[in-house]
This record gives C-alpha cells, structure tokens and sequence, in this order.
C-alpha cells in the first residue's frame, strides 16, 4: 500500500518528526517497518513492546452468570479504527438470539455522537451503555465484573489501523 497516502498529506510533518528525532519506538516489528516505509531512517527506529503492570490486575475465573445475563465489556476511544458499530449490531444480533446480555462501552471520542444514534435505532438503550471515559480504578472494577472483553478493529477510510492494543493483556491478564 501506499503508506504517504495513509497519511492524509502529512509528509512534511513526519520528514520533520524523523529528522529531529533522535529514536523513535513502535510496539511491533509491523509498525516499524511501516514507519520506516514513510521516510524514517531504520537505525533510529527500534521495537519495544509496551509493557502494562497486568500484575496489579486482579485475575477472576470466569463462568457462566446464575442470572444467565452474559456482561459484555469494551474500552476503547470512540473512533473509527475502534469498529464499535460492528460489536454493537452484534449485541442486536445477540438478543434476537435469545440471549441476556448487557454491554458496556468504556471510552470518550469523535463517534459518541454516532454511537449513541445507532444505539437508539436499533433498539439497545436498555442494553448498550457508553460510560464515557473511565479512569484506571474504575476501568480496573469493569474488568472483574465482565465476562467477555470485545475490541473490534478494522482499517479506517483513511488507512489508519491499530497495532497491538494494551488492554487486550490487561482483559487477558484480568481472565477475559
């Protein structure tokens, strides 16, 4: 692909970022090579895994609920990249199964707005929630109380893509 065309025309920016920049990390070998393919030159560009303290994330075995109602969980920035809209026709798809759920949406962005639309069309004000932005305490007690974690991701209009999300291992690290 056309990694310039990702960019949305900020080649000038970026040149100037890599000159200046004395190193610059990414978290995946992936990443590097994409950043080094827009201009930056390969010895200033190192790999170096994110690393979250998943120790201080209390880990729970998870069951199915007594009650039978399946809490789902999410935390995210409400963009793009984020595929929200994916995880909350899901949700539909899912009560028109049968199932008891309740999904819960950690997080603040551009989308809200857009969101909370598609929310209120199909039907899911009683089931989807979007909290907002959370901080780590209470992101922290969402994960002990779910019992499935959902981060959908696809490639935005614009090109943009995610890399390795840090709270996959933190909802991993928390038994989800």
């Amino acid at each position: 692909t056309n990694v310039w065309a990702q960019t949305n025309g900020a080649k000038e920016q970026y040149e100037a970022v890599f000159s200046a920049a004395d190193v610059m990390m990414t978290v995946c070998d992936f990443l590097r090579e994409q950043v080094i393919a827009m201009g930056a030159p390969p010895e200033k560009v190192i790999r170096h895994y994110s690393v979250s303290p998943i120790h201080e994330i209390p880990f729970r075995e998870r069951s199915w609920p007594e009650s039978g109602k399946v809490e789902i969980l999410t935390v995210a920035r409400l963009a793009e990249i984020k595929g929200l809209p994916y995880s909350i026709r899901a949700v539909r798809e899912l009560l028109d199964r049968g199932y008891k759920v309740r999904y819960r949406i950690a997080g603040d962005g551009p989308l809200r707005s857009e969101l909370e639309g598609l929310i209120a069309e199909l039907g899911l004000g009683d089931t989807v929630h979007l909290l907002g932005w959370c901080d780590r305490d209470q992101v922290l007690r969402l994960l002990g109380e779910a019992h499935l974690f959902v981060l959908t991701s696809v490639v935005a209009e614009s090109g943009s893509h995610e890399g390795m999300a840090v709270v996959l291992r933190e909802a991993q690290a928390a038994g989800l």
